[in-house]
């Protein structure tokens, strides 16, 4: 599909397991997903860059959000369409836009509060673990929980299991 000019995301979309591995089990999305391991081989394969121009010099995140709402008429107008995308059952769209807008401005609870619940449908749905974990770890970020990480060297078998370096 790469010789055909698909880029990794188009691949993705379209791939599917030869048919003696579809009903395999150790073939299916439980730990991970199909779409992410082509999206992984066209990355190890052909690198970040799918030959569109546009994509050469992208702005980063905050910056591009602050024009995407700009430019579909304001935040609270995004979180409206994404609302019917919602309903539409497009939860992938509708977390693109409210994504541009918690960007944008990371204040505006509407539509942190929109993405977190996007986030929650998708991590419902999610077959795979890691997707699933990402998902809801996300909408409760948005939701304003934090999960603090820890590092307790008191553990005896922590301690143990390093070397002096890692220490």
């Amino acid at each position: 599909m790469i010789n055909q000019g698909q880029t990794g995301i188009e691949i993705a979309e379209s791939f599917v397991l030869p048919h003696t591995l579809q009903r395999a089990w150790h073939a299916q999305g439980y730990y991970g997903s199909i779409s992410h391991n082509v999206k992984a081989i066209y990355q190890r394969y052909m690198g970040w860059y799918d030959g569109n121009p546009a994509h050469l010099w992208e702005h980063p995140p905050a910056e591009e959000g602050r024009r995407y709402v700009f430019c579909m008429g304001g935040a609270d107008a995004v979180v409206c369409m994404a609302q019917t995308y919602v309903e539409n059952g497009d939860l992938r769209f509708a977390a693109t836009l409210l994504s541009h807008v918690v960007f944008a401005d990371s204040k505006h609870d509407e539509a942190k509060q929109a993405l977190a619940l996007v986030f929650e449908k998708l991590g419902y749905g999610a077959e795979n673990g890691p997707w699933r974990n990402c998902y809801l770890t996300s909408a409760d970020e948005l939701r304003g929980k934090l999960y603090p990480v820890s590092f307790d060297t008191s553990n005896e078998g922590m301690t143990a299991a390093l070397s002096l370096n890692q220490l």
